[in-house]
């Protein structure tokens, strides 16, 4: 396609070869957007154990939303889930994924929120 591009001009930036990079960022968005949507409205659901590198996430006595988000999260970061509990591999995330839950972030939007700021 960029060779077509080519022919008429300089091709768009969009329009270059993915990469195993690309595809791997393609594939895990849902989940990605997902967490990031978790972490923002936490409420006391998430807690991260640094020691055991889990970020465990409770879905409030609801094993059917735990099993549909459990399904949506890729085989190398599901450590385990138990009824309505969701642990997750924090390692994978950070070095896999390259993605740092920053979860005080959360807690000063919330803040904000409150404060009417945000």
């Amino acid at each position: 396609m960029a060779d077509l591009f080519g022919e008429v001009g300089v091709a768009p930036d969009w329009a270059r070869p993915l990469g195993f990079a690309d595809y791997f960022v393609i594939r895990h968005r849902r989940f990605r957007d997902q967490l990031t949507e978790m972490l923002g409205d936490a409420e006391g659901r998430i807690s991260i154990d640094r020691h055991a590198e889990d970020l465990a996430i409770s879905f409030g006595g609801d094993p059917n939303q735990a099993m549909q988000f459990a399904r949506s999260v890729p085989d190398f970061i599901l450590k385990r889930r138990f009824v309505d509990l969701v642990k997750l591999d924090l390692a994978a995330l950070e070095q896999e994924m390259g993605f740092s839950p920053d979860y005080r972030r959360g807690w000063w939007r919330k803040l904000l929120r409150r404060c009417g700021a945000g």
